[in-house]
């Protein structure tokens, strides 16, 4: 579902904004993570799994290198990145390695591997993520809504921007979510909206 789509202008954006304001503040969270997967799997439900499974990496990765000390905490984290940014190019890079491969007169074919939407997109915001608990420039996120949040957030995951978690972080535990490094006025955003 892109934005400009009458589906995502009709019914899913009206009916999201409408769920987030009669939603307890406490529970908002976990409304938008529910609206941000289910957006997603509209746009890509092969590629869910995919998210799903950055997420639960980084999360866990996160979680450890917190609890890990000295060259442990370097360990996990390469670990994490590894898997995270190994699975951003095996759906980018695969194919077309193979491609040229075979261009090259080598006896392969491709896989046909579609890269999920936004991955870049995901797999970049969790990569940062770890970058930053490691170097302590932002704290471990405990709540798993706000951390689902933070990655899937529907409005920055298919185009960005990449935020990092401490420009989120205050809004999340707030129940008052945006994506916005900067202030902009409803009509500012109306003017940029991409319609079909």
């Amino acid at each position: 579902m892109s934005f400009g789509s009458l589906v995502f202008l009709v019914r899913f954006l009206p009916v999201s904004l409408l769920l987030y304001y009669i939603c307890p503040r406490r529970f908002r969270n976990i409304l938008l993570a529910v609206l941000s997967l289910f957006f997603y799997a509209w746009e890509d439900m092969t590629g869910l799994a995919v998210l799903a499974g950055t997420a639960v990496i980084g999360y866990i990765a996160a979680l450890l290198i917190t609890k890990c000390s000295g060259g442990k905490r370097k360990l996990v984290l390469a670990a994490g990145l590894l898997l995270v940014l190994g699975c951003l190019a095996v759906f980018k890079y695969t194919d077309l390695i193979l491609n040229t491969l075979s261009a090259a007169g080598v006896s392969v074919s491709p896989l046909g591997l579609i890269a999920p939407a936004g991955i870049s997109f995901f797999s970049f915001t969790v990569a940062g993520y770890l970058i930053d608990v490691y170097k302590d420039d932002t704290d471990f996120c405990r709540s798993v809504p706000d951390y689902l949040v933070f990655v899937t957030f529907f409005p920055k995951l298919l185009m960005g921007p990449i935020v990092r978690y401490s420009e989120m972080k205050d809004s999340l535990r707030h129940g008052q979510v945006h994506c916005r490094t900067r202030q902009e006025s409803a009509s500012g955003g109306r003017r940029r909206f991409p319609l079909e």
